[in-house]
């Protein structure tokens, strides 16, 4: 059975600062008028749909940089209509401390994502993120006294990021003990700073071949460190699509990332087992790997998946040029082209 989260949006709630890239009000097509009200109407809506829901997610803002009498009566407010669900909640690295914690943990939260988005101090800077890479392993370490489930969010192509500091990031988070992650290449969006920049020439988003190897890299070197990575690419919706204003944005960014990685383990020559779960990154997309790999591609016809442990540890040993470079040239000309 599908894992089915209840979302409950806060856009900017908490955000003592803007990032430069951020329009929450355009990402969720909520705006902020009374709090309290906004989560009771989201929560009666969603348990209208007579879903069986497994989790309850706050998105959007810091959650933990509320007061914390606020934080308290928003958790009860779940707690006392759904008493039997976990509860996640997004928060930023320099806003968790140990009453925060304690707190959190008495009232049925079981996950805490942060949104940690690089390690770069000069990058973290210059998008107007208000911690350092030193606050993000400090929060790290205070979570691993708790039992919370950690996640974490990544961007590649943020505002002065360069390709090293993006493999810097990835690198050092994957020895961190967190248990899953989103990434998500930047995209610009109306209403915001980086507009401007973008506008003004200051800035050019990642294109689109450029930034499914970014991504493939972080999907590769976290799987193969036990990391799992849930999404990749951000959730469309018809606000979002509205609000675009430029970069790599696509319905199926996800598996162009995976079929990438399997053109890249297939051109080494490997074969690979495909189940009906995985079928439709083998025949999708105009059956590209399957006309290109054909001979390496076994279908079983069963409901095995895909093995991305196995398929990444081969994969890690590849020098980054390899991956960034001369295999995604290879990839963008058959596939994009």
């Amino acid at each position: 059975m599908k894992h089915k989260i209840l979302p409950i949006f806060l856009p900017f709630i908490g955000c003592k600062k803007i990032c430069i890239y951020c329009n929450q009000n355009n990402i969720t097509g909520i705006n902020e008028s009374n709090l309290i009200k906004c989560v009771e109407e989201q929560l009666k809506k969603h348990l209208d749909l007579n879903i069986r829901w497994n989790e309850v997610a706050f998105y959007g803002g810091t959650f933990t940089a509320l007061p914390l009498e606020l934080q308290v009566q928003l958790l009860r407010i779940i707690n006392n209509k759904l008493p039997k669900l976990s509860i996640r909640i997004s928060t930023k690295p320099n806003c968790i401390n140990k009453i925060i914690l304690d707190t959190l943990q008495s009232y049925n939260v079981k996950t805490i994502e942060l949104g940690i988005q690089s390690l770069s101090n000069d990058v973290l800077k210059n998008n107007n993120r208000d911690y350092t890479e030193y606050e993000v392993i400090q929060s790290i370490n205070e979570l691993k006294r708790y039992p919370f489930i950690l996640g974490a969010q990544l961007m590649c192509g943020l505002f002065s990021e360069k390709k090293e500091d993006f493999i810097y990031t990835v690198d050092k988070l994957a020895c961190q003990p967190i248990k899953y992650i989103r990434i998500y290449p930047l995209i610009v969006l109306k209403n915001t700073q980086l507009e401007e920049f973008y506008n003004k020439r200051l800035y050019k988003p990642l294109e689109f071949n450029d930034a499914i190897a970014y991504t493939a890299y972080s999907f590769i070197k976290f799987t193969k460190n036990n990391k799992i990575v849930i999404r990749m690419g951000l959730h469309i919706t018809d606000s979002l699509k509205k609000s675009v204003v430029s970069g790599p944005l696509s319905e199926g960014f996800g598996d162009i990332v995976k079929i990438y990685i399997l053109f890249m383990y297939l051109q080494r020559g490997n074969k690979i087992s495909i189940g009906d779960y995985d079928k439709s990154l083998i025949y999708g997309y105009n059956k590209f790997l399957y006309n290109n790999f054909k001979p390496l591609i076994v279908i079983d016809n069963k409901k095995s998946k895909i093995n991305w442990l196995t398929i990444c540890q081969v994969l890690y040993h590849e020098n980054n040029e390899w991956i960034f470079e001369k295999q995604k040239n290879n990839f963008a000309e058959k596939f994009l082209y």
